[in-house]
């Protein structure tokens, strides 16, 4: 599945496959301008950026740079159906614990808590923010 985003104010996307192979190649040029078109820096700002997370020796810190550029973007993926499907999954294998006696109040229940807790676009923020961290 690839990574791709919406640049923040702006009907642009960004794909983070697509820049993980400009750092692989370590093509720094286009680096600069893919930060450029994405967080609307300068050129020297972009720059100083992009050469932030380079070492001679070593190449670019991935996760880094990565970083830099998911700073600039919006999270638009939310949930696979599959990964809602597991969560529902899981929500009736223990409805027995949370004392529900019927599948119904289970998935409304589950839906009302996505709602509380500021929708799955929220739910997917709060997971990406929390597989990066770690």
């Amino acid at each position: 599945m690839s990574e791709i985003y919406k640049v923040i104010n702006s009907e642009e996307v960004c794909d983070l496959d697509e820049i993980k192979s400009l750092m692989k190649n370590r093509l720094r040029i286009a680096l600069i301008k893919e930060m450029r078109r994405v967080s609307g820096m300068g050129l020297k700002d972009a720059k100083d950026t992009v050469e932030t997370y380079y070492s001679e020796s070593i190449g670019y810190d991935d996760e880094g740079l990565l970083d830099a550029f998911r700073g600039y973007l919006e999270i638009t993926h939310v949930l696979t159906k599959e990964e809602f499907m597991n969560i529902i999954e899981d929500a009736i294998d223990k409805m027995d614990v949370f004392h529900y006696t019927n599948m119904l109040d289970a998935v409304t229940s589950l839906c009302a808590n996505i709602t509380k807790k500021g929708g799955l676009n929220k739910i997917a923020e709060e997971r990406d923010k929390f597989l990066r961290a770690i």
